[in-house]
């Protein structure tokens, strides 16, 4: 007796890709499609998922009659004993409806993944809400690349939580305009005609436990500039989900529109993006959160977003400024600051939010 899985295909591919995943004793992989969509998101699903031969159907999506004739004529040269299982997941309303009422007829299964969550819903023959449990989990890379998207290496780690502890407390005792700017500064010029430059790599080579002459080395002068809040908070995701989970610095790449994930990671097949920002005017917040809106936009990957600041400036000036945070809430972005994301804290603020899902 032959199975049948047949799916929707759309924009929703996680959750496409997540079921394809989990049903077991599939012979015959069945895409429904509008007509003239572009093959490369199923063909991208079907490599990822080892399916070799997937079947296809071209229907217009907005046409009842359309989606019935092309469905019952394939249904009526199918085996007598064949058996269906039917994922509304993707697709059109009005071809999810066509679907399932043609397909209640046959000797069928409906079921529905809902957006951001690991059950699968059975609608057919009765209603299951918890049918079946998603036990795939995707990494960072799967995810990325179910949606077309390539990665480039990340930046590697080399430095210690103790140097970033010592990062945090340097950029939270120091929150002052004058003190970034120097920083910013850091080996723009050589460094034995500033004795302005002379004193500050003396300052961190104390605070990092390193010599004045490191301080200027690339891998060095990096992390001092900004990159050690990226470590920071990879290193927090990986001590709650598990060494190599966050990627932070990550270049990422969909048809041509590049850009750049400060941290990203993902957690129960839900993709998280930071922006992670040492020190930042509190003008500019408004810029750093159409940024984030954007890599959800542009590469259509519906990830949790956070924009995180570590100068307590900042966090002084949300208090006041309440329309950032009230901007922030609609584009469905959360803030975490200095207090929040302080090595005291750090832990119990990922934890909750890992909690939320």
């Amino acid at each position: 007796m032959p199975h049948y899985l047949l799916s929707l295909a759309n924009e929703e591919l996680i959750a496409n890709y997540l079921l394809l995943k989990t049903i077991p004793d599939v012979d015959h992989y069945l895409f429904v499609q509008p007509r003239g969509w572009d093959p490369a998101p199923v063909d991208r699903v079907c490599s990822l998922c080892g399916i070799a031969a997937p079947l296809r159907l071209e229907v217009e999506e907005f046409c009842l009659a359309d989606i019935e004739r092309v469905l019952e004529s394939w249904l009526s040269e199918r085996e007598a004993d064949a058996s269906y299982t039917v994922n509304l997941t993707g697709g059109s309303r009005l071809m999810a409806l066509a679907v399932a009422d043609i397909f209640r007829r046959a000797n069928s299964r409906v079921l529905y993944l809902p957006p951001r969550v690991n059950h699968i819903q059975q609608l057919h023959p009765r209603r299951v809400d918890s049918y079946l449990k998603v036990t795939h989990r995707c990494s960072l890379d799967e995810y990325l690349a179910v949606f077309g998207v390539s990665t480039m290496p990340s930046r590697s780690k080399p430095h210690t939580i103790k140097h970033m502890e010592a990062m945090f407390r340097v950029f939270t005792d120091n929150s002052t305009t004058r003190f970034m700017r120097q920083v910013n500064r850091l080996g723009a010029r050589k460094i034995e005609r500033d004795p302005e430059q002379i004193r500050l790599a003396r300052f961190f080579a104390r605070e990092l436990g390193i010599s004045p002459g490191e301080v200027l080395l690339p891998e060095w002068l990096s992390f001092i500039k900004g990159a050690w809040f990226e470590e920071y908070l990879a290193w927090a995701v990986d001590r709650e989900l598990g060494e190599g989970t966050a990627r932070h610095g990550l270049q990422v790449e969909q048809q041509g529109v590049s850009n750049e994930l400060d941290c990203a990671f993902t957690h129960a097949n839900r993709l998280y993006v930071m922006e992670l920002k040492a020190s930042a005017p509190l003008a500019s917040i408004s810029e750093f959160l159409y940024k984030l809106d954007s890599v959800a936009r542009d590469f259509a990957l519906h990830p949790r977003c956070f924009l995180c600041i570590a100068d307590p400036d900042v966090e002084r000036g949300l208090g006041k400024a309440t329309h950032f945070r009230s901007r922030a809430r609609k584009m469905d972005i959360r803030i975490l600051c200095n207090k929040e994301l302080s090595p005291g804290r750090i832990s119990k603020t990922m934890r909750q939010i890992l909690d939320s899902d």
